[in-house]
């Protein structure tokens, strides 16, 4: 063998060596390529579902203090009857009012909270489906019925508190 036949079969072997790094190199790409792919997906997966998990948390919150508010306005209307019975004015048109008020204060918090019940049964149905916004939209008007139903709440044990008070004044 010459020395160009050496170098040409040099040549061919590290040209071969070569091609072999390529397709290896190229089999990895691939192979990460895929495990991206997957991680993606699997992402996607995991963010959706904590979304879904978010709506329902919230929807649970605002069933809760809705039906706290709605147990309170009940109350509330029992106390305004109370208050009627002690003060003799039990057909009194402002005790009337006030307990309808309370009355109505404690359906709109059931129906509230029979609303978020009905979003936590069969959100794993709807939501699988549903688009990122409209999860967003479901969380958004969650958190923002929660800050109403509190306020709600809160302005119903200001009254009892109140109405509890006058009651003890007349006993």
């Amino acid at each position: 063998m010459t020395t160009a036949e050496v170098f040409s079969l040099a040549a061919t072997l590290i040209c071969l060596l070569c091609l072999a790094l390529a397709a290896m190199a190229a089999y990895v790409a691939r192979r990460a390529a895929g495990a991206a792919r997957d991680a993606q997906t699997a992402t996607a997966l995991l963010l959706r579902q904590q979304e879904v998990h978010e709506a329902v948390a919230a929807a649970s919150a605002v069933q809760r203090e809705a039906e706290h508010a709605q147990r309170l306005a009940a109350e509330l209307s029992r106390a305004y009857g109370l208050l009627g019975l002690f003060a003799d004015s039990f057909g009194d048109i402002d005790m009337q009012q006030s307990q309808q008020m309370a009355d109505t204060k404690a359906d709109l918090a059931g129906e509230i909270a029979n609303q978020a019940q009905e979003f936590v049964s069969s959100s794993h149905h709807q939501l699988d489906e549903a688009p990122p916004q409209e999860i967003d939209r479901a969380v958004h008007g969650f958190h923002k019925a929660l800050a109403e139903v509190r306020a709600m709440r809160e302005d119903v044990e200001r009254e009892q508190a109140a109405v509890e008070r006058q009651r003890t004044s007349l006993r």
